[in-house]
């Protein structure tokens, strides 16, 4: 059975994170307890409409060739619960943006947070071992 934790917030309060992972695909999620290891205060949000849940196995994803979508999303959120800095939300990123210093973003359920935009810059267009560096992500 998937576990999702569901924060009930009002709109006054803004979540603070260091990385905010829109979808819970096989890479958000990786991302996610790559950087929960590192103790970075992660969101991942997700609608839990996976394109391959309906498919019988993946394929090409080493270490899960075979396996069921369901089921590999299950062990993926079963490993994520074991970093208190990772949370998931059963929802979807509606918005992001600039907000002076960091970037806001408001998500389908009414859930508001920020997050630092040097994240952002660094995610994108860099390799994963470099995301990964618990030290190049300060």
């Amino acid at each position: 059975m998937r576990a999702v934790l569901i924060c009930y917030l009002t709109t006054v309060f803004l979540m603070k994170f260091d990385v905010l992972v829109v979808g819970g695909g096989p890479a958000g999620l990786s991302a996610a307890l790559i950087l929960g290891r590192c103790h970075r205060k992660v969101l991942v949000c997700d609608e839990g409409r996976q394109r391959n849940l309906r498919s019988l196995a993946i394929h090409g994803l080493l270490g899960r060739e075979g396996k069921s979508p369901s089921d590999f999303l299950d062990e993926a959120l079963e490993e994520l619960s074991r970093y208190k800095s990772v949370s998931v939300r059963g929802t979807r990123v509606a918005r992001v943006i600039p907000a002076g210093e960091e970037f806001q973003f408001v998500c389908a359920d009414g859930a508001r947070g920020t997050e630092p935009p040097r994240v952002c810059r660094r995610l994108f267009g860099l390799s994963y071992a470099a995301i990964a560096g618990c030290s190049s992500i300060a």
